[in-house]
């Protein structure tokens, strides 16, 4: 008895592990097969992290323009106050570039955006730490100009990754469009052209909180798929194996 047990649970084990390999390799032939899924953890890792980071900083920029970190997190450090804006916001484009270049694999799919972005992301970088000691006309120059150049660089990369397959990119591609929708609107308002109201005051906001919800859908279903896609057969006859 002991001896049948046993080559039955050396026969199951086989099973599993051929049934394994042969459907591990079926979904790399796959035209449909998902990409993402075969990225090495620390490049997900990554992505998550600047995530992470991208969500910290849209939080503090955002609470800089309105006036409610200054209120409430450091209302005596003026001199602070008077950079902290500026810094955060080209600490929010920095981590959305490398967000952009991590989660959409830019690399493998368009060499030209993933120089593009590492070039938007150093130039914000620079200028972020530069508020700190250089704070000036120049500063906010710099900022105003990487705001004004921010759609024309992160939506056709996305754009462009959506093109290619990537299965994230349409989750990217709405949220940044969201953002830019909010953006417009205040930004048409500060010009006259869109009367004051609640949405127009707060379209930055409201667009920003947009599109943090929608890529965090997006990270969300990326990761369920990615578990379900990496889950081995034997997972699921493990009992068999100890029975």
């Amino acid at each position: 008895m002991g001896g049948g047990r046993g080559g039955s649970k050396e026969a199951v084990h086989a099973w599993c592990l051929k049934y394994t390999s042969s459907a591990h390799s079926q979904r790399h032939q796959d035209s449909d097969a998902e990409p993402v899924y075969d990225t090495p953890k620390n490049v997900r890792q990554m992505t998550y992290l600047t995530y992470a980071f991208y969500i910290v900083s849209v939080i503090l920029a955002q609470m800089g323009l309105h006036g409610i970190s200054y209120q409430y997190l450091w209302p005596n450090w003026h001199e602070w106050n008077k950079v902290s804006t500026i810094f955060f916001v080209g600490l929010m484009f920095l981590t959305l570039a490398a967000f952009t270049i991590s989660s959409l694999r830019i690399k493998q799919h368009s060499r030209f955006f993933y120089y593009l972005l590492l070039l938007f992301g150093l130039v914000s970088g620079l200028v972020s730490f530069s508020s700190l000691f250089f704070y000036g006309n120049l500063v906010i120059r710099c900022t105003g100009f990487l705001t004004s150049i921010l759609p024309v660089v992160i939506l056709p990369a996305g754009i462009a990754s959506w093109r290619k397959g990537e299965k994230f990119a349409p989750f990217y591609v709405f949220a940044v469009m969201f953002y830019l929708f909010g953006a417009s609107m205040y930004g048409l308002k500060d010009s006259g052209i869109l009367p004051s109201n609640f949405l127009t005051e707060n379209g930055i906001l409201i667009g920003s909180l947009v599109e943090i919800a929608v890529l965090s859908l997006g990270i969300a279903l990326q990761i369920r798929k990615m578990n379900a896609y990496l889950k081995s057969p034997c997972e699921v006859l493990g009992c068999a194996l100890t029975q």
